[in-house]
């Protein structure tokens, strides 16, 4: 029982993720991370202030897509789509400067040597395979406006309490192994135990 505690505990652990800011692009259409092979990072994308303005007017009613392109350091590409939606002016949670947010993002082509990617997600979240440089583009080609976002930030993301995580999930384990031998040992124990008849 103090295993499967120990493992529970461990596994929610885990769950508490911080993000730690690697890089910042602001009002340009990329930005370049220094990213470490075996680590996870997320890529937040803020829309350009001109980005909200046709939702605010109801133009659209359905999210809309950004292309973007992620450069490997070997030179392999990702390709993905980013779809924003922001509301109208009409919505009762309208708040006026409040950014169109990313909903979804649907994957085209994948650089799997380089990149493990979190699809489907509403978030460009992946997992780095090699060290070095990855430049992320947004491409205006397809723009509903011709307007760079807002920000572009990497962000690393952080297991806090990691070495007590890996304590616990070995300790838990450990002990889960030690109880069920034992439990299976006195179950065939009890087998081979003879009743002895009572005496009148």
């Amino acid at each position: 029982m103090i295993g499967i505690i120990c493992l529970i505990v461990g596994g929610v652990n885990l769950r508490n993720v911080t993000l730690t800011e690697v890089n910042t692009s602001s009002e340009t259409w990329e930005v370049v991370g220094s990213l470490v092979g075996g680590r996870t990072y997320q890529l937040y994308i803020e829309s350009g202030d001109a980005w909200g303005e046709p939702f605010a007017h109801g133009d659209f009613e359905d999210a809309q897509p950004i292309n973007v392109t992620v450069y490997s350091p070997n030179g392999g590409l990702t390709k993905l789509q980013a779809f924003f939606y922001g509301l109208p002016t009409t919505s009762p949670y309208y708040r006026e400067g409040t950014p169109p947010a990313m909903v979804d993002v649907v994957y085209q082509l994948v650089d799997n040597s380089s990149l493990q990617v979190d699809a489907p997600s509403s978030r460009i979240r992946f997992t780095a395979k090699k060290d070095g440089n990855y430049t992320v583009r947004v491409l205006e080609e397809g723009l509903w406006v011709k307007a760079p976002p807002n920000y572009m930030i990497f962000y690393e993301e952080v297991v806090l309490g990691k070495d007590l995580y890996t304590l616990l999930v070995l300790f838990g384990g450990l002990l889960s192994i030690g109880g069920g031998v034992i439990s299976i040992w006195s179950a065939l124990g009890k087998k081979h135990v003879k009743r002895r008849k009572a005496h009148k």
